[in-house]
């Protein structure tokens, strides 16, 4: 299977990373054009990778760019997140064409998994006092990446640094909803763009890929 791209998310994307702080990456793969037209099955993701590298801790994740591009289309969080990091580790050159697309394409469905995302971060604080603090940052940057989406139609990755409250967190999940009811972005995203993205990079796997066996080149 081909990695198309790789990209560090989690603290280091926004910034907020520790001495401490595991290096989360995101891996973005392709099966072989061949296996779907066989009718073959094939893993939309793979078993999350944990372990040590040069005495850090890695956390990697894979998606395949088939299903990183269904969840584009619906808006998810993490999949704009994944694609967008400013922290790239490696593409290929269709990467920056993706970016493009989910840049372009921009809209009001990314608020529930946003809200989702920060009332999960929020309810840990709630249940573990002791972790409160990292919980409460993680859902305000959630929330403030939110706004500026919403807003601006900017992908902000900005760190959440001072001290955060309970009450302002719940504040700015007010105006998280508020920025939704006004935001000016589509409803959803265009689907076409990524769909037309998928099937180019399919047929470009398919046209290079090798002759069949037993049979002679000319």
């Amino acid at each position: 299977m081909q990695v198309l791209f790789t990209t560090c998310v989690g603290s280091h994307m926004w910034s907020m990373d520790t001495e401490q702080s595991d290096i989360d990456l995101f891996h973005a793969y392709m099966v072989p054009s061949r296996v779907l037209l066989e009718g073959r099955r094939y893993p939309e993701t793979l078993p999350q990778k944990i372990g040590l590298k040069d005495g850090r801790e890695y956390d990697e994740v894979w998606w395949e760019i088939g299903h990183l591009a269904d969840q584009l289309i619906k808006g998810n969080a993490n999949a704009i997140w994944f694609t967008m990091s400013p922290l790239v580790i490696s593409e290929g050159p269709e990467f920056q064409h993706l970016r493009d697309l989910v840049q372009n394409n921009l809209s009001r469905a990314t608020y529930c998994s946003l809200r989702g995302i920060a009332e999960s971060h929020l309810s840990d604080a709630y249940r573990r006092p002791s972790c409160a603090e990292k919980g409460l940052k993680t859902a305000m940057r959630t929330i403030t990446f939110g706004l500026e989406m919403l807003n601006n139609g900017r992908l902000a990755f900005l760190p959440a640094c001072q001290e955060v409250t309970f009450k302002e967190v719940q504040r700015a999940m007010l105006q998280l909803d508020e920025a939704y009811m006004e935001s000016r972005l589509p409803d959803r995203p265009d689907e076409e763009p990524f769909r037309n993205y998928l099937y180019h990079l399919r047929m470009q796997d398919l046209t290079s890929d090798c002759q069949c066996p037993g049979m002679d080149s000319e």
